[in-house]
């Protein structure tokens, strides 16, 4: 008589990552991986000089953390000093058959490091709210998805932003200079200041606004 031997293998039952600039959710080890896992991705600053990144741990399946669970967070301190999105920082999951999490940050030039640890029972959710939140996922997939490309927009932004910024400094023509400075100051202060209620059409306009006035290709 044959007999079938059936594996059953732990599984994450939510996606687990850390938080971004605007408040998005960077997943490094996404739902139903199965357990022990480790997964590394490498992130960066997202203003000049920086030395610190706080690394903040959720789970959950919204792109913004707001709608998720935080588990921890820690600092990393003696990042690289450099321009913003210069220094490379690895971030590390390793997640072992127990469920506890461990969490690593280690700068890849001042060999700076920095962890934590989250145990199973930690600040982790009922089963009924995990259901909740995939429920949740699904039923707001749609405006998910527009708020995860007006967010990437709004950073890439900043980032061609701070290039021409960078780039109107350099230049020889003081009455040049002055006027483009003037221009992308008003710019930055309105990503500052109206990004949050702008919509996605807003967000691309001005993109465009850098790619015909300034040459900057904007890409998300």
């Amino acid at each position: 008589e044959a007999t079938t031997d059936l594996l059953l293998l732990d599984v994450t039952p939510l996606s687990l990552g850390i938080e971004l600039e605007g408040r998005m959710m960077s997943v490094l080890i996404k739902r139903n991986t199965a357990i022990p896992c480790r997964k590394t991705r490498t992130y960066s600053t997202v203003a000049d000089w920086q030395t610190d990144i706080d690394v903040v741990v959720f789970e959950g399946e919204r792109p913004c953390v707001d709608a998720n669970n935080k588990l921890g967070s820690f600092v990393i301190s003696g990042v690289e000093r450099a321009r913003a999105g210069e220094p490379k920082v690895d971030v590390t999951f390793a997640l072992d058959a127990n469920g506890i999490l461990s969490v690593t940050a280690k700068d890849q030039v001042t060999d700076a490091e920095a962890r934590a640890t989250i145990k199973a029972e930690k600040g982790r959710l009922s089963a009924e709210d995990i259901d909740r939140m995939i429920d949740d996922a699904e039923k707001y997939r749609a405006q998910d998805e527009e708020l995860a490309e007006k967010t990437a927009y709004r950073t890439a932004l900043e980032e061609a932003l701070y290039t021409a910024q960078s780039k109107a400094g350099e230049s020889t023509s003081a009455e040049d200079n002055d006027g483009t400075a003037a221009e992308l100051e008003n710019l930055m202060d309105w990503l500052e200041l109206d990004s949050d209620t702008a919509t996605l059409d807003d967000m691309k306009g001005r993109a465009r606004l850098l790619e015909d006035k300034f040459g900057l290709i904007v890409t998300p």
